[in-house]
């Protein structure tokens, strides 16, 4: 599978249980998780298929999923460290929280594009801080931060790469004085 048609999913940070379960730890939030029947495991760079017996959420951030070719923890350890991916076609089912920022790492390179000046340049990177999580834009050669809210943030296109926002009048010359 080519890795331009999915997008990161997470990572496995261990198993859970006897019977192959895994912990899938990620940034990207699913509000119909339950349909996926399939996710692509990271192996020696390569997206390699596995088909999904039964997926659940745990937390926020922590899905258990169990697979059908993975029916031990012997076996489930093998793909501890491994990224998952699923297919961009997926990714319709995710969901902005309102209350809460995206802070999915695969946003990095994103075009940020504002609807009364266009593009404005590719993400550099999503800063966490806890009351004001931002976007790290290149604009004009010059570091813009973008507030990472869904007042700002109007739709996060992944089939297109981009994030498109409403910027306030005058916000972009604040910025680059």
């Amino acid at each position: 599978m080519d890795k331009k048609a999915c997008i990161y999913f997470g990572i496995i940070s261990k198993t859970h249980g006897t019977s192959g379960e895994i912990l899938l730890k990620t940034n990207l939030q699913l509000n119909e998780y339950k349909k996926l029947e399939s996710v692509f495991i990271e192996i020696n760079n390569r997206l390699i298929p596995f088909f999904i017996d039964n997926i659940r959420q745990q937390t926020e951030t922590n899905f258990l999923i169990s697979f059908d070719d993975i029916k031990t923890e012997a076996s489930a350890r093998k793909y501890i460290g491994c990224n998952i991916y699923i297919l961009n076609s997926d990714i319709i089912s995710t969901t902005r929280n309102s209350d809460k920022p995206n802070t999915d790492l695969n946003l990095i390179g994103y075009l940020v594009s504002d609807i009364y000046c266009g593009v404005l340049g590719p993400v550099k990177e999503l800063i966490n801080i806890p009351a004001n999580p931002l976007i790290s834009v290149i604009y004009s050669g010059k570091e813009i931060l973008i507030p990472n809210r869904n007042e700002f943030i109007k739709e996060i296109s992944h089939k297109e790469k981009v994030i498109y926002c409403e910027l306030p009048n005058g916000f972009l010359s604040i910025n680059s004085k």
